[in-house]
């Protein structure tokens, strides 16, 4: 039973009084079977996760209460690793931003920090000693993560590195003065000069702090002069960041020139040189200029190209794209053309970048070379993807498709061919969700950035039909069909939206998509209610659906339609 109600679902689809009442459940029966390992661990997974405080309407003093049965458990069986780990997530789902909790447990410092030692030091998997570290970050602060760092008890690669990974992700959400005073980038530098195994969380954590160091730096510098201010020069944090770049650009060299490198060190290593690159654009350009960089960057992906991870070579061309630029990373694909893996990670770095640069048509960004950029994609979906023997070829379509979505709308050639590209990408996966979500979006972004170029099109592929059939063969899926509702009233008006809506009114993935898609077109400039009672229409279409939707298990949509009602309430109505 337990068992049962332990994968009940997520918690946010329960109401808060029955979440509290299968707790209670949970917790009554933890106490009759106290030695029962099995009954326990299932008692304290299903506390965890119908006391979350991270769900709207928990209550945080329900979560602190309970945490002193999870202690009294974690006590009683120190050797169950099984138990250990459902705990350590239990205690993260009830003390993670609950201050009441995070207060309480401190007031038992030692006693706290011993049973976290504990745990961390006899359990091998990474996941539970990262779910240690958060937990000591959450009662403890920044502090808590340090000490551990440098206690006896903890020194061992795996503590190490989960402790770093810690400490990198919540760098942000510290304190500027306790990073300083304790010297967080000092006791990082030391943990990977003792456990070089750890050097990539290590790494990942001073990439964050150099990130956090920058952002504090800018924010105190005069607005006009953000972009061409050196954070390191002229700033009190200056040498911190200089320290923390220094100790990323030796690991990324020295790793690189190993001969069996650690391909996970210098992925790191490169996303946090991006990632600093991106903060602050004078930094971008010392970085950039760095040969010993761009030098050790190709030679890694020539060498260790068929051994790195899917997330390594996305690094890698990151970093190809950052320090050699659009034009280096072209002349590669082009070298590579039978190697779907890279130019899927490719398509992702590109449309990551475009993203980044938000429209910017500077020298070198994607928007300025938009052109080669979509002939590119299109070659990508009408060759290469219809010839992949990979598995998963629909993640390359995915790829291909989501970067025409950037470029496609802004080039003044090439129109036609790519947005037959899109539809022949449907056409190929039929019955892949993620095809069909992508390619509606795509058509969407393209018809807001050109909508009366691509009106012809549209009509001449017969795109409403096409979308019409979408929503027939994906009719449970609302990812797919919210995407190709948006499609169909940008394309056609809000007359198919309405008819969307009443054609299955006891559909929830239905009304969900036609409320979303309502609301988002009402927030496009280029789409109009044709009159005012096309618009009360709507009002009421939607009105229905909430009457028909109610009680707590329906709140996300019932959110949905709120905001629907008031953007139908301002929406524009045509002359």
């Amino acid at each position: 039973a337990l068992w049962g109600l332990f994968h009940v679902g997520p918690a946010e689809h329960v109401s808060w009084p029955e979440r509290k009442e299968l707790a209670a459940l949970a917790e009554a029966a933890r106490l009759r079977f106290p030695e029962d390992s099995r009954v326990v661990t299932h008692a304290l997974g299903i506390i965890g996760s119908m006391l979350n405080v991270k769900v709207a309407d928990a209550d945080h003093a329900h979560a602190a209460a309970a945490i002193a049965g999870v202690i009294s458990a974690l006590q009683a069986h120190q050797g169950d690793n099984s138990l250990q780990r459902v705990a350590a997530q239990t205690l993260v789902s009830l003390v993670e931003g609950n201050y009441g909790a995070a207060a309480m447990l401190r007031e038992h410092k030692d006693h706290v920090i011993a049973l976290l030692d504990g745990i961390m030091r006899s359990h091998p998997g990474r996941d539970v000693l990262v779910l240690g570290g958060r937990v000591l970050y959450s009662v403890f602060g920044v502090a808590g993560v340090l000490e551990a760092l440098a206690r006896e008890v903890q020194k061992g690669p795996k503590q190490q590195a989960a402790l770093m990974m810690v400490l990198g992700k919540f760098t942000e959400e510290s304190d500027l003065e306790a990073i300083l005073r304790l010297d967080a980038i000092g006791c990082v530098c030391d943990a990977m000069a003792a456990w070089p195994r750890a050097a990539s969380s290590g790494i990942a954590a001073l990439g964050h702090i150099a990130e956090f160091l920058i952002e504090q730096a800018t924010q105190s510098a005069p607005s006009c002069n953000q972009d061409s201010q050196d954070p390191c020069s002229g700033s009190k944090l200056g040498g911190h960041i200089e320290k923390c770049i220094d100790t990323i650009v030796r690991g990324l060299e020295y790793e690189i020139q190993q001969r069996r490198p650690n391909s996970f060190v210098y992925a790191e290593a490169l996303g946090a040189l991006r990632n600093v690159s991106r903060r602050s654009p004078a930094l971008a350009r010392r970085i950039a200029t760095s040969t010993s960089i761009s030098s050790a960057v190709e030679m890694a992906f020539e060498r260790d190209f068929f051994d790195l991870t899917s997330d390594c070579l996305q690094q890698l061309i990151g970093a190809v794209l950052l320090f050699s630029g659009l034009t280096k990373l072209m002349a590669m694909l082009e070298k590579y053309p039978d190697a779907p893996v890279f130019h899927e990670a490719a398509c992702r770095v590109l449309v990551e970048t475009a993203e980044h640069e938000d429209g910017s048509n500077a020298p070198g960004t994607i928007v300025e070379a938009a052109a080669s950029l979509s002939f590119y994609a299109t070659r990508l979906l009408v060759e290469m993807v219809p010839q992949s023997k990979k598995m998963n070829a629909d993640t390359l379509a995915c790829a291909a498709i989501r970067l025409h979505s950037h470029v496609l709308g802004i080039v003044p050639g090439g129109l036609e061919e790519g947005v037959r590209s899109l539809f022949c990408a449907l056409r190929q996966f039929q019955y892949k969700a993620n095809v069909a979500t992508e390619v509606c979006c795509a058509l969407v972004s393209v018809y807001i950035a050109n909508a009366p170029g691509v009106m012809p099109v549209l009509s001449s592929c017969r795109a409403g039909d096409v979308l019409w059939d979408v929503v027939r063969r994906f009719p449970n899926n609302p990812e797919v069909l919210s995407e190709a509702a948006v499609a169909l009233g940008a394309f056609d008006g809000f007359k198919h939206l309405l008819t969307l809506i009443g054609s299955a009114p006891g559909n929830l993935a239905v009304q969900q998509a036609g409320c979303r898609a309502l609301a988002e077109l009402c927030r496009m400039k280029n789409v109009r209610f044709a009159c005012e009672e096309e618009r009360k229409a709507a009002e009421d279409a939607v009105r229905a659906t909430l009457a028909a939707h109610q009680g707590q298990e329906h709140w996300q949509l019932q959110v949905q339609i709120e905001v629907t009602l008031g953007l139908i309430a301002t929406a524009a109505v045509a002359a």
